[in-house]
């Protein structure tokens, strides 16, 4: 099916019903401008914006010594910047949990997620030229990797994405072990009872929703 196909049955659905209230359609995974500008002219009033593909996974499993001789690499100014951001001080959660970053900790964050953040600044602005600011709910998905979503991450998307202007409505973290359409959870569900607690308190602190890929504990 087309998405007009899937916009138009899901209308005619929401009519039959005699449902009154708002309501909305998600534009999921999209990895374009291309497609997420042609998702909200169709009608869709929400996008799932995927940045997977400039996910560097691989320097999550680097040594520090490595992660930290590549961090030499970036500009002196970017590194400045990035340095007084995060390691002067933590980033404090409404639970009183504080988020540190080492120094190892933040060039391997920045090697694996700067792409991705540029990216995600970029399926942003496509979406504002097509709709308008505040005109659509803006989803930044980084669940789409075999990377688990540190805290340190999550908070390192959230800001330097709203450094460069995006708007996040929710935020979709890759959690530990495995969510799969219908079928139960695959990991350790206290561990991530954990883990998900730390990122829901960092989605309340830093204004954005949480999302959960489909899915069941």
């Amino acid at each position: 099916r087309t998405y007009e196909d899937v916009l138009d049955a899901s209308t005619w659905a929401v009519f039959r019903e005699g449902w009154h209230d708002a309501w909305g359609a998600d534009g999921d995974h999209l990895k374009t401008e291309e497609w997420v500008r042609r998702a909200l002219a169709i009608g869709y009033t929400m996008i799932t914006a995927d940045v997977s593909d400039f996910i560097r996974g691989e320097w999550a499993a680097r040594s520090d010594a490595e992660a930290l001789a590549q961090w030499q690499t970036l500009d002196a100014g970017v590194r400045r910047g990035l340095e007084e951001r995060y390691l002067r001080s933590p980033f404090v959660v409404d639970s009183g949990e504080e988020i540190r970053f080492t120094p190892a900790e933040l060039a391997r964050t920045t090697l694996v997620y700067r792409e991705a953040v540029d990216h995600a600044a970029r399926l942003y602005r496509a979406c504002v030229a097509e709709k308008g600011a505040g005109r659509f709910d803006f989803e930044l998905s980084i669940d789409e990797t075999a990377t688990p979503t540190t805290p340190q991450a999550h908070v390192f998307m959230a800001r330097e994405s709203s450094r460069q202007g995006v708007a996040i409505s929710s935020l979709a973290p890759r959690f530990v072990g495995e969510f799969q359409k219908g079928i139960d959870y695959l990991g350790d569900v206290g561990e991530f009872e954990r883990t998900f607690a730390v990122h829901a308190a960092l989605c309340r602190s830093l204004g954005h929703r949480i999302s959960v890929r489909p899915g069941r504990l």
